[in-house]
């Protein structure tokens, strides 16, 4: 019978193998995956096209926040697995002030991120208006 260690260990390489292999598809086919990811944006890319923008920004935040998801994914993956780790082992494993910090960031950058892919438009209103100073 496989011990509790070893089954969290087989979770945490499934967990760096597939954060390994989603790393190496967006390396490889960038344009594959940026053309999934905008096909509601419906922006060509001409040289001789001027952008407006409302596009580009719209595309550059949820650009941000699709980065940002990625990394409070594999973070949350890491915490979790920390957690049933020190839950489930036989010595008392204290958590410290800093990993708590650790968690509560983790937890901020996935407001920040789910905000910036799903209220964008608030956001870029803001920035147009601080940018262009209210004038069109």
């Amino acid at each position: 019978m496989a011990s509790i260690a070893e089954n969290y260990g087989l979770v945490g390489f499934v967990l760096a193998g597939s954060l390994l292999i989603i790393s190496v598809l967006l390396w490889f086919f960038p344009f594959t995956a940026l053309a999934s990811l905008t096909r509601g944006f419906q922006v060509e890319l001409t040289d001789d096209q001027n952008y407006e923008f409302n596009e580009v920004a719209d595309f550059l935040v949820v650009l941000v926040g699709i980065y940002l998801l990625y990394h409070v994914v594999s973070d949350a993956a890491y915490w979790i697995l920390i957690l049933q780790l020190t839950s489930a082992s036989n010595y008392p494993i204290e958590i410290t002030p800093d990993q708590k910090a650790l968690v509560g960031a983790t937890i901020v950058e996935a407001i920040l991120a789910v905000w910036l892919i799903l209220g964008r438009k608030g956001l870029i209103n803001f920035i147009k208006a601080a940018r262009f100073g209210g004038l069109k």
